[in-house]
């Protein structure tokens, strides 16, 4: 079957706390792992994003600083998100 299709992030920052929302074509379920200097979250997500392309949002609010985002590897189709934090 064809992979899922990442269509939309959105970073909603709100009083004490920051929320990622993900949409795909499909359920998906993300591996979350963390990373050290800069410490940062890294959201992998089986599929692609339908945009193609990287992208980066300036959060700055409840600890993060920046959400970058883009397709990770073509085989197996990988999608990840970077949050540093």
């Amino acid at each position: 079957s064809a992979p899922t299709e990442i269509t939309k992030l959105e970073v909603v920052a709100e009083a004490g706390a920051t929320r990622l929302l993900l949409t795909g074509s499909r359920p998906f379920t993300p591996q979350i792992t963390t990373a050290g200097r800069p410490a940062a979250l890294v959201i992998t997500i089986p599929g692609r994003w339908k945009a193609g392309r990287s992208r980066q949002t300036d959060v700055r609010e409840n600890g993060i600083t920046v959400v970058r985002y883009g397709q990770f590897s073509d085989a197996p189709a990988q999608a990840r998100v970077v949050v540093n934090l």
